[in-house]
């Protein structure tokens, strides 16, 4: 039972009268049950892969990517992003964090067929949608396998390219950076 493995109130007791409670739904039982939905994803697409546990899927795909096992070891020469995608591939409702990007374009369109002729031209607007993937998770995952296990498996989790993954600057970046003197916070902050 996830809500009790992680301590989360699904439900508390509310009194509606003095001595007279009701027992209503939590306003946390909605991350309750999308921590119950993401693993049960993972299991069933483990289970489907023959994985007993996250580790084999962690282990296979970085011998798949570092090219362990096949012909001609064709390697990856990015193999920190590969493993971040894969991630994303394989279990997107945890690693495949991606966002809409609207962004409003303008320009100049001739309309014709128009009954006023005082007006010759409108500026017609559209909207482009663009997908940004983050991958936060994701790179934070391979960040933290990558000092946990360099040493240990360098052929496997020595990332070539592990500087070219993101900062991930929630509070901890601009705490350092702020005690550095290179960041300032105004008088309202």
């Amino acid at each position: 039972d996830i809500p009790q493995l992680f301590g989360i109130p699904i439900d508390m007791d509310v009194e509606i009268k003095p001595a007279m409670y009701s027992t209503q739904h939590s306003p946390v039982r909605p991350l309750a049950s999308k921590i119950v939905a993401v693993c049960n994803e993972m299991g069933r697409t483990m289970r489907a892969r023959q994985w007993e546990g996250f580790s084999d899927f962690v282990m296979e795909t970085l011998r798949d990517i570092r090219g362990m096992g096949q012909p001609r070891g064709k390697s990856s020469i990015r193999p920190a992003a590969d493993f971040v995608e894969e991630l994303g591939k394989t279990f997107p409702s945890v690693f495949k964090d991606a966002y809409e990007f609207r962004q409003q374009d303008s320009g100049a369109k001739n309309l014709e067929g128009k009954k006023d002729k005082k007006q010759d031209s409108v500026v017609a607007r559209s909207t482009t949608v663009r997908t940004v993937h983050v991958y936060k998770k994701a790179q934070l995952l391979v960040n933290d396998l990558h000092r946990r296990f360099k040493d240990e498996e360098p052929s496997l989790f020595d990332f070539e390219d592990i500087d070219n993954m993101t900062v991930c600057a929630d509070n901890v970046l601009p705490a350092a950076l702020r005690h550095y003197g290179i960041l300032e916070y105004s008088e309202e902050l």
